[in-house]
């Protein structure tokens, strides 16, 4: 498991909450459908036409059969995400840091 991750509980798949969410898809864990230079819309419309299970960032795992564009953001996902581009932006920081002390 990836260090910015915490461990989320297992979601029921019939799950009227998540059901109607955007989630946010992770490319890293769909590797299953991934492929080089492939972007996230790209992910979902395969899932989609071919029928596969997508996971997304807060655990959620589903196969996607109608738009999400009517439905509200996944919190959890959204919070994940912001963890991610936090730890990416601390260490953005500490290599400038580093840099810096090169010059």
């Amino acid at each position: 498991m990836e260090p910015w991750r915490t461990p989320t509980e297992t979601v029921d798949e019939l799950d009227d909450e998540n059901e109607h969410r955007t989630h946010i898809i992770s490319p890293v864990d769909n590797l299953h459908i991934w492929r080089g230079g492939m972007a996230t819309l790209d992910i979902l419309d395969v899932a989609r036409f071919g029928g596969l299970e997508l996971f997304v960032l807060c655990g959620y795992r589903f196969v996607p059969v109608r738009s999400a564009e009517t439905f509200v953001i996944c919190e959890n996902c959204l919070e994940v995400a912001h963890k991610i581009m936090n730890n990416v932006r601390k260490k953005e920081n500490r290599n400038d840091r580093k840099a810096e002390r090169f010059r």
